[in-house]
């Protein structure tokens, strides 16, 4: 596991998709800019990312554990399948 600022970093294999599920921290917090910077700098090489988004509140810092928690696993396996492609 990675905290969000050495997601740009992580050494991601380019052999499969990999999924990366950030905290739902708001776009323009330090975190929120960090994991957009990993964003656009693992599709360039050639990394296949797929990122899910846990269904709480956008810029509660809440994560899937917070779902699992709340929701249920259900409601996890459902928003990881409809995990949307990084660039796209």
């Amino acid at each position: 596991m990675f905290g969000v600022s050495g997601w740009k970093r992580a050494p991601l294999p380019m052999d499969r998709e990999v999924i990366l599920a950030p905290d739902r921290d708001a776009p323009t917090s330090p975190a929120g800019r960090a994991f957009a910077h990993a964003l656009a700098h693992h599709p360039g090489r050639g990394c296949r990312l797929r990122i899910p988004e846990a269904p709480e509140p956008e810029g509660s810092r809440r994560d899937f554990n917070d779902t699992l928690m709340t929701q249920g696993p259900f409601a996890v396996l459902g928003a990881v399948a409809a995990a949307r492609r990084a660039g796209a």
